[in-house]
This record gives C-alpha cells, sequence and structure tokens, in this order.
C-alpha cells in the first residue's frame, strides 16, 4: 500500500468528490492512517495517496450513487482509477518511468524492465483514447457470507460473457 500511496503522490495526488458521510466517515476513523490528512471536506476536491487509499477503503458509508459495502468500494476504485489513468496517459515520460519502477517491484511479470520501458515509451508516445471496462461487472456479482465474511461472489460465466462481448 505505500507504493500505492506513493505513485499518487508521485503523480501529485488526485481529485475526489466526497459525500458528507464519505468526508466524514474518512475524518473521524483510522482509515486515513495519517492523522495530519484528516482534514477532508464534502465535494470536489485533490487527495493526496494517502487520503486516497483511505477513500478507497470505505465498506460502511454509501456512494453518491448509493452503493454500500463491496459494491461501494468498488465504484470508489473504479472512479480513482480511471482519475488516475487519465492523470498518467497526460503525464510525460520520466514521470511515466518513474512511476514504473515505483510498481514493478510489485508486479510478477515476465517481462524485462527494458522491455517494459520500451512498451511504455511506445504508449506515451501515441495519443491514445483510454476506456475502461471493469470485470465482473457489477450485475454480475452476488453478496454472501461465507465463513463469517462478507464477499462478493462472482457468476464466472456472465463475466467470461462480457468480457468476449467488450473485446469484439
Amino acid at each position: 500500500m505505500d507504493g500505492f500511496e506513493s505513485c499518487i503522490d508521485q503523480l501529485g495526488g488526485t481529485t475526489v468528490t466526497l459525500t458528507t458521510k464519505e468526508s466524514d466517515y474518512l475524518n473521524n476513523t483510522n482509515y486515513i492512517s495519517k492523522k495530519q490528512y484528516r482534514n477532508t471536506i464534502e465535494g470536489e476536491q485533490h487527495l493526496n495517496g494517502n487520503q486516497v487509499l483511505g477513500y478507497l477503503r470505505i465498506r460502511q458509508v454509501p456512494t453518491a450513487d448509493g452503493d454500500n459495502g463491496d459494491y461501494g468500494r468498488t465504484r470508489r476504485l473504479v472512479q480513482v482509477w480511471q482519475q488516475l489513468s487519465k492523470q498518467v496517459f497526460q503525464s510525460d515520460l520520466p514521470v511515466i518511468l518513474s512511476l514504473a519502477k515505483e510498481v514493478l517491484p510489485t508486479i510478477k511479470t515476465d517481462l524485462s524492465a527494458d522491455e517494459i520501458s520500451e512498451y511504455l515509451e511506445a504508449f506515451s508516445s501515441q495519443d491514445t483514447t483510454l476506456q475502461n471496462f471493469c470485470i465482473p461487472c457489477v450485475e454480475d456479482c452476488n453478496a454472501q457470507v461465507i465463513d463469517g465474511k462478507s464477499v462478493l461472489v462472482t457468476d464466472l460465466n456472465a463475466a467470461s460473457i462480457a468480457l468476449r462481448a467488450y473485446m469484439e
């Protein structure tokens, strides 16, 4: 999680829109682990990595759309991911390479660092329109309690169909 916070901070933070309940929750729990950053307000604001990580951990407060629990947390994650993706792909190559250097030690891949750098350089020089698609789709999940834990169980067949349809 430290690497996640650091990447967001390297991008200069990101913009999030909080409801009153979300802001109050973040300011009054340890979800934002560093007390000095428990100063969020309702509405659109720029958050640092520690604040964003706290925001993404929220399960007990509904989103502005009314999603709660794992659904709410997933919606928050998708929204933040979309915002961060835009920021990364609007960044210049040195920023992208710096982020990759931070993130790569946490990822297992058979690509070498040089290969990844080449792909990032090629990608950063392209005029790309970013598209996002979340698998599994929210509608393909069921909230269940398994071994006393609240979890989302995915309909893998529906997820496979949705992915194929998106790829076409």
